[in-house]
């Protein structure tokens, strides 16, 4: 295994666990097929790989380098890094709309968020709070949820790429996940031991909850209920991105 695995993603159909290698001068993606516990596939990315994250039809992966100041997009019908796309400092969290037509990139280092079109060229730098890190999109593509170490998170309508509200939360929030039926939002506070509730309706903080210490839980972890059928007997995964 590759210096510093850090964060994993579990491809949406389930049979691949993406493992992101956080080293410096190492970055890059791990596969491993869940079937069988073993190495599927190695991809070599950007330094100082942070996300990952797939279109929902499993065609395209995302992968944001944050030395690197670059997103990898790894086509899953040949296995490789099709092409490499320069955003903002320090990019972390990412997020696909569910029909594929954007990739919502926080960038760290220079408070923005790059807005990546179905071509992966930058179409829009959004400005947000200070530091940016977790990045949710809703069920229906409509909002964008990018949480801000100036202990607020940035509401961005995708219909035309601009803040439309910011909430105040817990200290230095992280991670954030949205509900399957987008009703509410859950944000991982780090440095005050909660988790803020909003409801996404009204864009308010309905309750906040003590947890353990530190949370950042970061990345996709409220999912739908899904049937998959599986193909057993292909390498992984086997599609083309879908044209939009």
């Amino acid at each position: 295994m590759p210096a510093k695995p850090s964060r994993v993603a579990l491809q949406p159909d389930g049979r691949y666990l993406w493992v992101g290698n956080d080293g410096e001068n190492d970055g890059g993606v791990t596969v491993i097929d869940t079937a069988t516990q073993r190495f599927a596939a190695r991809f070599n990315t950007g330094a100082g790989h942070h996300e990952i994250a797939f279109t929902n039809d499993d065609r395209f992966a995302f992968v944001s380098n944050r030395q690197s100041g670059t997103v990898s997009i790894i086509d899953t019908a040949t296995n490789t890094v099709s092409t490499t796309v320069a955003v903002g400092r320090h990019p972390v969290g990412l997020a696909v709309k569910p029909d594929g037509s954007r990739v919502y990139v926080a960038n760290k280092g220079n408070g923005t968020v790059s807005v990546l079109d179905a071509t992966n060229t930058v179409v829009a730098t959004i400005e947000v709070g200070l530091a940016p890190f977790g990045v949710a999109v809703t069920p229906d593509g409509s909002t964008v949820y990018v949480t801000n170490f100036n202990n607020k998170v940035s509401v961005i309508a995708t219909a035309n790429n601009t803040v439309s509200a910011t909430i105040h939360v817990g200290n230095g929030p992280v991670g954030i996940a949205i509900t399957p039926d987008g009703s509410k939002a859950y944000v991982a506070n780090q440095f005050d031991n909660t988790v803020s509730v909003i409801a996404t309706a009204t864009n308010t903080v309905v309750t906040t909850i003590g947890v353990g210490s530190s949370p950042i839980a970061f990345g996709i972890f409220i999912l739908p209920p899904k049937t998959v059928s599986r193909v057993t007997d292909s390498p992984p995964p086997a599609n083309r991105r879908q044209h939009r």
